[in-house]
């Protein structure tokens, strides 16, 4: 049987990896017309009401060529005692270059109804975002399927999540109060 190199076509990050654009702006305008519910929604604590404070954090950021401050759903996971979230558009999420260009700052980020602060690590080997990845796949098949077709039944090995792993970027965030 034939090992899977993630993305697989017409998955999620299969169209925002698209080098022509075609797909990666039409899915780019989705999430923020949602986004555009979403973040009023969760500010008012309406959205963590309905649990979804368990895989949604609310990102407040400082633009990094205006200075505005600019909130940003991201979905987490729970490593151990830290955070993981991952920018799927790579360096080309503004949210992420955001956040990267105040790294000497702590983040300011809500889950559920509290507001926390957090060191923000950069995970930039592309092993540990493959190992990352893997774990991610192994833990939560159903998001990983949606997000770039991980079928639960086909072995995977490294070399099945280089392609994700060199365009990914993933930061790890670690509570401070």
């Amino acid at each position: 049987m034939e090992i899977p190199i993630y993305p697989l076509r017409n998955s999620t990050l299969y169209k925002l990896m698209d080098e022509e654009k075609k797909h990666e702006d039409r899915t780019t305008r989705k999430f923020n017309f949602a986004n555009k519910f979403v973040v009023p929604l969760y500010r008012l604590n309406i959205l963590p009401l309905f649990l979804l404070g368990k895989i949604f954090i609310l990102v407040k950021t400082k633009g990094r060529k205006t200075g505005k401050i600019r909130y940003v759903p991201l979905e987490y996971r729970k490593r151990g005692d830290k955070f993981l979230i991952f920018a799927s558009r790579g360096e080309r999420s503004n949210w992420y270059r955001n956040i990267i260009a105040y790294t000497d700052q702590p983040l300011l980020g809500k889950i559920g109804f509290k507001w926390h602060q957090f060191i923000v690590n950069e995970i930039q080997d592309v092993e540990d975002r493959v190992e990352i990845m893997k774990w991610y796949a192994q833990s939560f098949q159903s998001s990983a399927k949606a997000l770039f077709g991980y079928d639960k039944t086909v072995q995977i090995e490294d070399r099945s999540f280089i392609n994700i792993c060199q365009f990914i970027r993933i930061l790890e965030l670690e509570k401070i109060d």
